[in-house]
């Protein structure tokens, strides 16, 4: 959605998707600046949970052009998500223009990863030319790489090692994948979606090869697999 203010004022937005749609997913509603070129420009907020609809806490915008974006995880697998939406004021939307847009698939994976830049930690490897993100709260815990390397591919995989009743995961840490990361490219390489605090980066092993050069067909092949999915590779 695309929303134009003229002067300051307070909402609340909830999304919700379609009763025969409706089940526990990881989704995302991010607020962003809307640059000169009409793009997602500076992460302003983020709401997310875990959950069929999304509610975001009371925010208060700055009269300009804000991009809202929602991303629900599980249905990016789907060619067809329909979804409500509601936008609470306590004041007039008299100045307040809006128009549902259409974003690029690159464009809603950016959102997310603008998310864990902003709020997550960071670690470098292979001087550098690695950095993993990791980023939780009570509703996900998300891992993402850069590969600053100019030729050489990266292949990470992160895997579940707990059991933990009322634990649910993506198919990132349910089954051994070393997911490919391009060379000056950074993807998101794991996903965990629970319903319960004091899931732990303890309970993740986490690991990462260079492929070699021999392997360049495979890793083209692999990462094109990836092109429509959570972890579609962008461009550093």
């Amino acid at each position: 959605m695309k929303i134009q203010i003229e002067k300051r004022q307070e909402f609340v937005i909830d999304v919700k998707l379609r009763k025969e749609q409706c089940g526990l997913y990881l989704q995302f509603l991010n607020i962003h600046k809307a640059t000169a070129e009409n793009e997602c420009g500076e992460l302003v907020y983020n709401f997310n949970t875990y959950a069929c609809q999304i509610t975001s806490d009371s925010f208060f915008l700055d009269p300009g052009t804000y991009f809202i974006n929602f991303l629900d995880v599980v249905s990016l697998h789907h060619p067809l998500v329909t979804v409500d939406w509601v936008i609470r004021s306590p004041s007039p939307l008299t100045t307040v223009s809006m128009d549902f847009v259409i974003i690029p698939f690159k464009t809603a994976i950016q959102s997310v990863q603008e998310v864990v830049l902003k709020y997550g930690k960071s670690e470098k490897y292979e001087n550098g030319n690695l950095i993993v993100y990791t980023y939780t709260n009570a509703n996900c815990f998300l891992i993402m790489a850069d590969n600053l390397y100019k030729w050489t591919h990266i292949r990470y995989n992160a895997t579940l090692l707990s059991d933990k009743e009322g634990v649910y995961s993506g198919s990132m840490l349910k089954q051994t994948s070393w997911v490919p990361i391009s060379p000056r490219t950074r993807s998101f390489v794991a996903f965990l979606n629970h319903i319960e605090l004091g899931v732990s980066t303890s309970q993740i092993k986490l690991e990462y090869c260079l492929s070699s050069w021999f392997m360049k067909w495979l890793n083209w092949i692999d990462a094109s697999i990836f092109s429509e999915n959570f972890e579609l590779a962008i461009s550093i």
